[in-house]
């Protein structure tokens, strides 16, 4: 039976520095590699396409699909590629209508039954950890039986929606195989996973609905010895790894047994001598009591965090309930720059109901805090999302669908002050402005592969200087509306002044990039 596992694209095209992020495009989906991995371990043999991370383009993709004909495709699918992996199955059932499709990961289990009638000829939905859901469907289909009998899926029966027992949470990680991957990046990085589950609730968040469709604890852990384990394969698979990305929803969770791990894990890499750069992400109220683990693991080689920041109002702090408060997120931020490491924030200015005075607000305290200083320089600097995005399957989106706010639009509603609405309209064309110059980070990068330090310097002071930018243009801009001197008509005149001084930085950027070039 030849089995293919898919991870599809977000977008049609790549970007030029794709190649640098940590993201699809330079490591493997690590979750496709457990249900490959354990597929293999009994005796399947699995194809795995990483359309991103192999550069595989939906033409290139339909070619493979008719030239192997695979028996069962799997597709992971979410909501930045819900519409390609529509696409996908379409492409599939176009070739060969007998081939067995099934759709896993956040899309399917959050929303199986709407994901079902959307996706007409999809023969099944996987619904929360797929390893052994799809070991069960793979023995069953092999044998001739009716996979309708399987544990943990969702089909419809003559348009009647279907769910069969649901599941329970794997329990024991360490009994996984560990995850198979496909390709390698020249960025010579790797994801694990030491935990499953988040144990947090913000409401916005896919991974917290996720895991509450299943029975079973929530929040798993690995053994200190089970990961060194793993990362003592990896070593001797690639001999070089350059950077470990902790995949974990939340490393520092206060759990007592979890907390214990982690202080395992960081005995055994120094007794080891595994000094590998690594990344985690982490909840802001957990790093203040961190701080002395977190001063123990950058011994052993943590150099960035990424931190589910959010906002600096405690309205909406509590609006998606989080359960921290503005205080812990600046002591976080203080504990990055006090230890000397580096840091990316989650932002979410805009929600349905914030009013231009909190935007004003949260852009402000974000400029007084301390993330000027310890922001990561190699990556993106901008990873707000400007406003709230209702994921299908969420409490923001069931609790919007409740109060009548929900609308078939960008975020999924309607802002409740107009003024703010206007707001989101330019910073959304700002933001597209911004991400054509800030995506030019990776410049950076190849100054410094060209030995060229100093240049890398300025670069770096560069990008800062464009975050300035950006956070007076927010400031100003929230400033304009409230006085009245931004307006439809004077927008334009406002936009320009400000994309005058944005442009800038990208003309020197353009330019350092033609002096990288001749090193």
């Amino acid at each position: 039976m030849k089995i293919c596992l898919i991870n599809p694209p977000y977008f049609s095209n790549r970007f030029p520095g794709d190649e640098y992020s940590s993201t699809g495009f330079t490591i493997p989906h690590i979750g496709i590699g457990y249900i490959s991995a354990i597929l293999n371990k009994h005796g399947f043999h699995t194809e795995i396409i990483e359309s991103m991370g192999q550069n595989i383009s939906m033409s290139k993709l339909r070619k493979i699909l008719k030239e192997k004909q695979y028996d069962v495709v799997g597709i992971s699918t979410c909501d930045n590629n819900r519409y390609n992996s529509a696409k996908i199955l379409h492409m599939i059932k176009s070739i060969d209508p007998k081939t067995f499709v099934f759709l896993g990961g956040y899309t399917p289990t959050l929303t199986p039954e709407e994901t079902l009638r959307n996706f007409e000829a999809l023969d099944c939905c996987v619904i929360g950890e797929g390893e052994y859901t799809v070991l069960e469907l793979m023995k069953t289909l092999k044998a001739g039986g009716d996979y309708r009998e399987v544990s943990g899926i969702a089909y419809l029966e003559e348009k009647e929606y279907i769910q069969t027992k649901s599941r329970p949470l794997i329990q024991h990680l360490d009994e996984l195989p560990f995850p198979d991957r496909p390709f390698y990046s020249s960025k010579k990085e790797v994801r694990l996973l030491s935990t499953r589950g988040c144990p947090n609730h913000c409401n916005f968040c896919a991974i917290t609905s996720f895991y509450k469709r299943c029975p079973g604890k929530k929040f798993r852990i690995r053994s200190a010895e089970n990961i060194i384990e793993e990362i003592e394969y990896l070593i001797k698979k690639y001999e070089r790894i350059d950077n470990i990305h902790y995949n974990d929803d939340s490393f520092l969770t206060q759990i007592p047994k979890n907390l214990e791990k982690i202080e395992a894990l960081y005995q055994l890499l120094k007794a080891k001598n595994i000094m590998i750069p690594f990344q985690i992400t982490v909840c802001a109220k957990d790093m203040k009591p961190s701080y002395a683990l977190l001063k123990k693991l950058k011994e052993v080689g943590l150099y960035h965090v990424f931190i589910g920041i959010e906002s600096f109002s405690q309205r909406q702090l509590d609006y998606f309930q989080k359960n921290v408060t503005v205080k812990e997120n600046m002591e976080a931020l203080e504990v990055v720059a006090k230890l000397k490491i580096k840091a990316t924030i989650g932002f979410i200015p805009l929600d349905p109901y914030v009013t231009i005075q909190e935007v004003r607000d949260n852009f402000t305290l974000l400029k007084q805090s301390e993330y000027r200083n310890v922001r990561y320089e190699y990556s993106d600097p901008f990873s707000n999302l400007i406003h709230m995005i209702a994921v299908a399957g969420t409490p923001f989106r069931g609790k919007l669908e409740e109060e009548g706010l929900y609308i078939m639009n960008e975020q999924g509603y309607e802002f409740c002050d107009r003024d703010v609405q206007f707001l989101n309209v330019i910073l959304i064309r700002w933001n597209t402005l911004i991400k054509n110059i800030s995506y030019k980070y990776y410049y950076i990068i190849l100054s410094e592969e060209k030995g060229n330090m100093n240049l890398s310097k300025v670069l770096k002071d560069k990008m800062t200087e464009l975050f300035d930018i950006y956070m007076d243009f927010a400031i100003h801009l929230c400033d304009g509306i409230l006085s009245r001197h931004v307006t439809q008509e004077r927008v334009d005149a406002f936009f320009d002044l400000w994309a005058h001084k944005a442009n800038r930085i990208n003309v020197f950027f353009d330019a350092a990039k033609l002096e990288i070039d001749k090193l």
